[in-house]
């Protein structure tokens, strides 16, 4: 087979696609007109929103001065708890019965261990 024998039939690049040959810019345009009022739109909500967020934590902010601010609350009639942190805390338990080894005991024995 040469060169020759090759068909041309499939069209070379300087050949327009057909989508293009039906192309309307007028359509692109439109639909880019509408991606942009969207972004817009959303660019509107976006700055809404950090307002919104601006104006809470600025809220916030205040309410901590004025808790900080505030003077101490009296102390209570009943005596402040005090917790005490243990490093290591391991639960102690009483050592169960003896068992006796008897049929009779055994489920008295594994009670008490459950319990």
């Amino acid at each position: 087979m040469s060169f020759s024998d090759v068909s041309m039939s499939t069209p070379g690049p300087s050949a327009p696609p057909e989508d293009l040959a039906t192309f309307n810019p007028g359509v692109l345009l439109n639909l880019l007109q509408q991606q942009v009022i969207q972004h817009q739109d959303l660019m509107t909500a976006i700055q809404a929103q950090q307002q919104h967020q601006q104006v809470l934590m600025e809220t916030f902010q205040i309410h901590l001065q004025n808790v900080a601010a505030a003077p101490n609350p009296a102390p209570a009639l009943a005596p402040a708890s005090i917790i005490t942190v243990i490093a290591n805390p391991t639960a102690k338990f009483p050592d169960p019965m003896a068992f006796t080894g008897k049929p009779s005991g055994v489920r008295a024995y594994i009670a008490e261990i459950e319990s």
